[in-house]
C-alpha cells in the first residue's frame, strides 16, 4: 500500500483537505492515523517521515507546532529506530528550539539594559501589543526592514503599541548610529553587552531580523510582517 499513489492520495486528503487546517485539529488527526497504522511498521514510518517533513517545512502560520508534537510525542520517546544518531538529535534540537515562541506561548524571559543602563523588563512593559524586534545594525537586510517595522508601528501608535528592539551585536557605538539612523529612538532600545540574557537560544535567534508580536499578557502572536523562523 505504500509504495501505491492509493494511500498517500488519501492520507493527505484527510490531513489537508478533511481536517481543518488548525495546529490542535491536525495534530489529533495525526495521532489517530497513526495509532490506527501502529500495527504496520512500514505505513508508521511513512506518516511519521511525511508529516515530520511536510510540518516542519510548513509555510503555514502555526503549523510548527505540529512538527514540535511529532518530535516531543515519537522522536524524544525513541519510537523512530530508522532514524540515524546525528538526524535525531539534529530534529530534537530544532524542536527544541522552536517550542518555547510557538504562537500562543509566553514569551521567554528578558531583562536587558538600554543605553541608560537601566534595566528593561519585556514583561513588565505595559502596552495592548509589544513588537518584539531583534537586529544587527550591520545587517543589510536588517537597514532594510527596520524602516519597514517603524513605519508599520508608527501606523498604529494610537493603539498603544510598544517595540522592545533587541541589538544582537556587542559594538555599542554602531548600535547608537543605527539608533539615530533608523529614528528609533521612541523605542525601548537594549543591547546585551555581557551576553547574559542568552536570548538568542530563547527565540531562536539565527539570523536577522527577527520580529514578535506579543499582546498584553505577553503571548506570542501571528505576525506576517517578518518571518520567525
Amino acid at each position: 500500500m505504500v509504495r501505491t499513489p492509493i494511500f498517500h492520495g488519501k492520507m493527505e486528503k484527510y490531513l489537508l483537505e478533511y481536517t481543518p487546517q488548525m495546529p490542535d485539529s491536525i495534530i489529533k488527526s495525526l495521532d489517530v492515523l497513526i495509532e490506527k497504522v501502529r500495527e504496520s511498521e512500514e505505513l508508521f514510518k511513512y506518516i511519521i517521515n511525511w508529516s515530520t517533513h511536510h510540518f516542519e517545512s510548513s509555510k503555514i502560520m502555526g503549523q510548527d507546532a505540529v512538527f514540535v508534537h511529532l518530535v516531543f510525542t515519537y522522536f524524544i520517546t525513541r519510537q523512530t529506530p530508522w532514524i540515524e544518531e546525528v538526524q535525531l538529535t539534529n530534529i530534537i534540537d530544532k524542536a527544541m528550539r522552536i517550542s518555547p515562541n510557538l504562537i500562543g506561548t509566553t514569551a521567554p524571559f528578558l531583562k536587558i539594559p538600554d543605553d541608560k543602563g537601566v534595566l528593561q523588563d519585556l514583561h513588565k512593559i505595559k502596552a495592548p501589543f509589544t513588537a518584539l524586534f531583534f537586529y544587527d545594525p550591520d545587517c543589510g537586510h536588517c537597514k532594510t526592514e527596520t524602516p519597514k517595522v517603524k513605519e508599520v508601528i508608527d501606523s498604529y501608535a494610537d493603539k498603544g503599541v510598544k517595540v522592545y528592539a533587541v541589538c544582537t551585536e556587542f559594538d555599542e557605538e554602531m548600535w547608537m548610529e543605527f539608533i539615530v539612523k533608523q529614528e528609533t529612538d521612541s523605542w525601548i532600545n537594549v543591547i546585551d553587552l555581557e551576553n547574559k540574557s542568552n536570548f538568542r537560544g530563547k527565540y531562536n535567534i539565527m539570523g536577522t531580523p527577527r520580529l514578535y508580536l506579543l499582546d498584553e499578557k505577553k503571548k506570542l502572536l501571528p505576525n506576517k510582517l517578518i518571518p520567525r523562523h
